[in-house]
């Protein structure tokens, strides 16, 4: 408890706030990198969130989430997932897809889209059992396919085994990436562990496992963005959270969200090179219009999505599980902005010493 409460203290005066107000602002000292917020609506559904976004056939197809059935019970409040077209000033051109995964009671986390070779692949979470469980809960890929008219998914596959595969342990978030015109997955950031699914069968192969210290104090890091290659490695926005008081949560104790990135070796084992010491923040990423949750009082900014074009990266995130935006940032400046990271111990591969 000492040493967290340690590593809380150190954190939080990095970012500028004093750890001992009572509620710290977050956004005191916002990152010059993250140039300019823009926030996305989508006609009809006014409370969608956590975008991910491709571009095909040279035009932005944008992902939402929109829950439509509050519950009691976290795990078991329905979502529904749309696609709608977007210009390039990221305002919706098309009316939204609603897609019909064919599951008679599916409940579905937050979609990534990701282009594999030509193809656009979405991945998603989501438990297809009759009495809904944590455990139920597994990956799926699959493909998207539009005829001008209409979205269809098919080739859908469940990722069900899988290294270190724990039956009542809800899966999602895994970090999709193309290498060599197959999807791979980052499963887990510490231990830097990646999967590749094996097709025609629900099980994943294990291509890399690295270990590395990345000393991050702002909670366990999950997936976030897809990974997109930017000159000779991956680069990924991640998550996390920890309980904070915050002036954007009016002082309450309560799960904040946050943003880093990292940046990994573009060969097996997928070996984490450079990560973010300190969250991302910007002005407007805590601030703002505040809503009631359908699972808990949170603060979140939660990324989703990435473009890399030339020296811009634009990174979809949701909002307060209410709102989506995009953020314009500097690659240059973000990429000089992460730290080398240096491996704790040996790389390993499938359970091999990589020498």
């Amino acid at each position: 408890m000492i040493k967290q409460f340690f590593s809380l203290f150190i954190g939080l005066s990095i970012l500028g706030s004093s750890p001992l107000m009572a509620s710290v602002d977050l956004e005191i000292n916002p990152h010059s990198f993250v140039i300019d917020l823009q926030k996305i609506d989508i006609n009809g559904y006014p409370d969608a969130f956590n975008p991910s976004i491709v571009r095909w056939n040279d035009s932005l197809l944008m992902s939402f989430r929109q829950v439509i059935e509050p519950s009691t019970i976290p795990s078991a409040s329905e979502s529904i997932v749309g696609l709608v077209w977007l210009d390039d000033n990221f305002n919706p051109i098309s009316d939204p897809f609603i897609l019909n995964f064919g599951m008679q009671s599916s409940r579905i986390d937050d979609v990534r889209l990701t282009r594999i070779g030509d193809t656009v692949h979405i991945v998603y979470s989501a438990n297809i059992d009759d009495h809904i469980t944590e455990g139920g809960y597994r990956m799926w890929s699959a493909k998207l396919e539009f005829d001008g008219t209409q979205f269809f998914i098919h080739d859908k596959h469940r990722l069900a085994y899988f290294d270190g595969e724990i039956p009542e342990k809800r899966e999602k978030n895994w970090t999709p990436f193309d290498y060599c015109g197959f999807l791979h997955f980052v499963y887990s950031i510490t231990p830097h562990l990646v999967f590749l699914p094996l097709a025609g069968t629900e099980c994943c192969y294990t291509v890399g496992k690295t270990h590395a210290d990345l000393h991050w104090m702002w909670g366990e890091l999950r997936g976030g963005t897809p990974a997109l290659k930017v000159d000779n490695r991956y680069l990924t926005f991640f998550h996390s959270s920890i309980l904070l008081s915050s002036i954007h949560s009016e002082g309450q104790m309560i799960p904040h969200y946050f943003i880093g990135a990292y940046t990994f070796a573009d060969k097996p084992p997928f070996e984490i090179t450079h990560i973010s010491r300190k969250p991302i923040i910007a002005k407007g990423f805590y601030s703002g219009a505040t809503y009631d949750h359908y699972w808990q009082p949170v603060c979140v900014v939660f990324p989703a999505g990435m473009l890399i074009e030339d020296d811009t990266i634009w990174l979809t995130f949701g909002r307060q599980d209410h709102e989506i935006w995009v953020a314009k940032i500097d690659k240059p400046s973000l990429l000089d902005s992460l730290h080398p990271v240096t491996p704790s111990h040996p790389f390993r591969a499938n359970g091999d010493l990589v020498e």
